[in-house]
């Protein structure tokens, strides 16, 4: 199905399914370069709502993913993520890339059989290729036969990429490590929407307030909080871990929070009624909460932690979230972002897995006064306004 359809464009964007922070860059986009772009999705399954593996929930976004820009979805039969490079296979793509006549052509993965198809489609019509994606070389360890077989891998396809967006340092060390040239690079950092820049200070701090009493906890409280998947790879647990490491006098005041769902849940609950029987510290588990309602969670919160295992968190876009309501972060050395974030003013990185550390960051970052204003000036670079107007430049200077 085909909206707002028109012929020829200039970029056309090679997408498997609406994602939440990446189609508010594209709505922009479309206010800057109007009629420029249209995005093509395999699927929409993400709109629908269902049962998310990771939360172990049934997740519904409340945001609209489909709004401001002209798209095509090309399966709307698919009702579940897809699990394999199978699944997504890119049928009618051809005849639209021959209707729409585009200048250049966006891929955002290299994940499923429909980004190949995509790939294969461009190449065999002489169209440009870009690609904007989250792919870099430290989330997971590999051996060295491994990195070899993937390095000829990413050099092979790489070749036939025109010019690329990196999202952040690691995506720019791994396009140059894997064969592009760095004057074909531009910067297109990973963001997410800012919905606390639009509620003066005033309101954050009531809004902060107002949470923070609903879960009795006065002004003084130090809270703590964890924001996404209860998984493994996330490893939540680590700030149970960390708390009888605590410095005594933080101890009497601290809280934490774990605001999010998934499988380690019922282990986190046990394990976290030990640690308040044995310390006294207020523990919560509000469960998954949306995104218009997470904003009052991340104004309560004092310091977000990140502390995810090395299994492929390539970025970790909660820490981006915390940033925009002035949080204080921790986050283990795998998190993508920690190689742009890791020498902020209140921004921690910690070695894998070590509760001590973590004790120490939190001990480290209490000094601080809450702020909610502390990394506005760093995040312009990591905005939807700066990734739109990077992609824009790019279209204006297509032939």
């Amino acid at each position: 199905m085909d909206i707002h359809i028109a012929s020829p464009i200039r970029l056309l964007i090679v997408e498997s399914h609406p994602v939440q922070y990446r189609t508010p860059v594209y709505e922009r986009l479309e206010q800057l370069c109007p009629g420029a772009l249209h995005v093509v999705f395999a699927s929409d399954f993400s709109t629908r709502g269902g049962h998310d593996k990771g939360f172990n929930a049934e997740i519904s976004w409340d945001s609209n993913l489909l709004g401001g820009f002209p798209f095509t979805v090309l399966n709307y039969g698919l009702t579940r993520s897809p699990n394999g490079w199978k699944d997504l296979d890119g049928k009618g793509l051809s005849p639209l890339i021959r209707r729409l006549q585009p200048k250049a052509i966006l891929l955002t993965s290299l994940n499923y059989r429909y980004d190949h198809i995509a790939y294969a489609l461009a190449r065999r019509s002489g169209i440009p290729l870009w690609m904007r994606c989250e792919t870099q070389d430290y989330a997971i360890r590999r051996s060295s036969v491994k990195s070899f077989m993937r390095s000829i891998y990413y050099r092979l396809l790489y070749s036939g990429i025109s010019m690329a967006f990196p999202i952040g340092e690691l995506n720019r060390q791994h396009w140059i490590s894997h064969g592009m040239k760095p004057d074909r690079l531009s910067y297109a950092k990973y963001c997410t929407p800012n919905r606390v820049a639009v509620i003066d200070h005033q309101e954050r701090q009531g809004r902060r307030n107002i949470l923070r009493r609903s879960l009795g906890l006065c002004p003084e409280r130090l809270l703590v909080a964890f924001f996404g998947k209860l998984i493994p790879k996330k490893d939540p647990a680590l700030l149970l871990d960390a708390v009888p490491m605590v410095f005594k006098p933080l101890l009497q005041r601290i809280a934490l929070v774990f605001v999010g769902s998934g499988e380690l849940q019922p282990e986190l609950q046990r394990n976290a009624s030990i640690i308040q029987a044995l310390y006294g510290i207020p523990i919560f588990f509000p469960g998954f909460v949306n995104q218009m309602a997470l904003v009052d969670w991340y104004l309560a919160a004092d310091v977000v932690v990140l502390p995810s295992i090395r299994a492929g968190e390539t970025w970790g876009l909660v820490v981006n979230e915390a940033l925009q309501a002035g949080c204080s972060v921790v986050a283990s050395e795998a998190v993508g972002c920690t190689a742009d974030f890791g020498g902020w003013e209140r921004f921690r990185t910690i070695p894998v897995g070590s509760a001590l550390h973590l004790a120490r960051a939190l001990g480290d970052l209490a000094c601080y006064p809450r702020s909610f204003e502390w990394a506005s000036e760093g995040l312009k670079a990591y905005s939807v306004e700066a990734a739109a107007q990077s992609l824009a430049s790019a279209i204006a200077n297509l032939d």
